[in-house]
């Protein structure tokens, strides 16, 4: 039995807890994939603010190779300090140069 075919059989009050919470929010196939992939093994999964976190990092380090916005005009935007926005930038160029 392939994974479709077992998650038409299973609904997510079948799952006990907090399985059956996920299945409610992402659907009994793809938790079901998500345990053929990744089943015994602990997982952390991130919160909203971690990844939006990330995304705006990449924005702001996209802006400033742009090579039109300063340090300053960043952090007014993010709302975020001098230090930061320059943390976030040398992060960026110190992992270009491990590449």
């Amino acid at each position: 039995m392939d994974v479709k075919e077992l998650a038409e059989k299973l609904t997510p009050d079948k799952f006990k807890s907090p399985y059956n919470r996920w299945a409610t929010h992402i659907g009994a196939e793809n938790l079901l994939k998500l345990i053929e992939h990744e089943g015994g093994k602990p997982i952390h999964l991130p919160t909203l603010h971690t990844l939006m976190k990330e995304v705006i990092k990449q924005r702001i380090v996209a802006e400033y190779a742009a090579g039109e916005v300063t340090i300053q005009t960043l952090a007014d935007k993010y709302d975020l300090s001098k230090n930061t926005i320059q943390s976030y930038i040398s992060e960026s160029k110190a992992k270009a140069r491990r590449e």
